[in-house]
Formats: C-alpha cells, structure tokens, sequence
C-alpha cells in the first residue's frame, strides 16, 4: 500500500491543496509513497482520470451526484463531491482531508490534501472553478498560482480543476462559447497559460455532463 501523509482538503473559493511531505517522486516507493509536491501532483492528476472513467461508466450513479434535482450543483457543493470521491482512496495513504482550508493572509483554498513526509510538509494545492466561472480562463494564474501556489509549503505548483456541465452551460459567462467538449474547453484554458505557469500548474476538466450531451 502506498502511504501519503495528512491530506487538507478545502472547499470556499474552490481550490484544492494536496500538501505531500519529502524528497522526490523519482525516489519514493511503495512503502512511503509521493516524496514531493511534483509526485503528488503526478498521483492526483491520475486519480482525476480514474474519476473520470467511473462518471463516464455510470458507476454507483456518480454522475448524479453532480446535480441536484436535475439542476447541476454550484463549485462548493461539486467540489464537495470531487473531496468525497478522492477521501477513500487517500486516506489509506495517510491523506486527511479538510473542507475549507485558511491559508495565510486570508487565502481560503477548497480543497488541500497535505502529506508529512520526513516530519516537512509539501502542499499541492487544487484550484476548483465551474466552467460558468467569468474568470475562468485567468483564475490558474491570478488565483491559483499567484496567491495558492505561492504557499512556501507548495513549491508553486497545482492543479486547475474545472467541472463541465455540457456545451449547453454558459463558458466564461457567455452563452456563445462554440465549447462542445471538456476536451476543447482544457485545451482553451492552456493555450491562456503564461509561459511560466506550464510544467507546474496542470488542468483537468472532469465532464460531469448529462449522459445524453456525450457522443456515442
């Protein structure tokens, strides 16, 4: 079994913060596990995947858990559900989550997942926004890797998580996107990074969208 330290997951402003404490991934095993902000990245983004293929396979109705009466859910109650999904696969790894997590000068993460490694926290910090979100496509720098990711237990690095509803949900706050897939809109978002954002900040954007919205 893999251990990762004390998981911090925070759900306010929408934001995800993995905290893995030690050296590097190239040097973990099995045994202990993630020995860096960099592999605990590499593991989450992995673990976004597998969610992805339990939604889109129908499992335990996962994909319903993302609306509420039919209508979808706001970024705190689906981040909530996305902590909730993640809780039982890091906690045997020694992950502890926490919903709403203060960082300092005010900084509110949604979601932080922070391991102890060697008695030295490392924090990877997750940033949640819907696909609506009017800043959707600038939060990763201004929100995510200026104020989160800066974090001296971050290593300035993080995951962007975006939530998409379907090319029937406003983009950005606009109606007339031309989005048809969670595939176009991560691409979208990327080609917005700044230079000094890519190889430290990744995005995942997880298709929650109605069954009848995904091509056959």
């Amino acid at each position: 079994m893999i251990r990762i330290g004390n998981f911090t997951a925070c759900i306010g402003a929408c934001c995800l913060v993995v905290v893995a404490f030690a050296g590097s991934m190239a040097n973990a095993d099995i045994e202990t596990g993630p020995a860096s902000v960099e592999q605990t990245r590499t593991l989450v983004m992995e673990l976004f995947q597998e969610l992805q293929r339990d939604v889109l396979a129908g499992h335990t109705g996962l994909r319903d858990q993302f609306y509420d009466g039919g209508v979808r859910l706001n970024e705190v109650r689906g981040m909530a559900r996305v902590a909730a999904w993640l809780r039982p696969r890091l906690a045997p790894m020694d992950i502890h989550d926490v919903v709403e997590h203060q960082l300092e000068e005010r900084n509110r993460c949604d979601l932080t997942a922070t391991r102890m490694v060697n008695g030295a926290p490392r924090m990877l910090v997750i940033e949640g926004k819907g696909q609506w979100h009017r800043d959707l496509f600038g939060a990763a720098a201004t929100q995510l890797a200026d104020r989160y990711a800066m974090h001296p237990d971050a290593d300035e690095q993080g995951i962007y998580l975006v939530l998409w509803y379907g090319p029937g949900e406003v983009v950005a706050g606009s109606s007339r996107h031309g989005f048809q897939s969670a595939e176009d809109l991560r691409a979208a978002i990327k080609t917005e990074f700044p230079d000094d954002l890519r190889g430290r900040i990744d995005v995942y954007v997880l298709d929650v969208s109605p069954a009848s919205d995904i091509p056959a």
